[in-house]
Parts: C-alpha cells; structure tokens; sequence
C-alpha cells in the first residue's frame, strides 16, 4: 500500500514497457501448467 501511495514499485520505477512485459510474462506463465494437463489429457487418448 505504502508503495502505491508514494509509488517506488519496481514496474513503476522501469515504465509501462515493463509493466506490458510484466504482464504478458504472468499470462504466459499461469498457461504452462494448463497446457501441460491438455497434453497430458491428449496422451492418454492416443
């Protein structure tokens, strides 16, 4: 909250370029383990 207020945030201090790229990493990142359970899923059809 303090970090807000007064805004020293890490993505705040680097600009919206890597909050784009802090973003997209956290969305690729929670994709993996669902990608992984619909292959699995996909193997075990065959």
């Amino acid at each position: 909250r303090e970090r807000l207020r007064v805004g020293k945030g890490r993505i705040r201090h680097r600009g919206a370029d890597y909050l784009a790229y802090a973003l997209i990493d956290a969305i690729v990142d929670s994709y993996f383990p669902k990608l992984d359970s619909v292959g699995e899923r996909l193997e075990s059809l065959e």
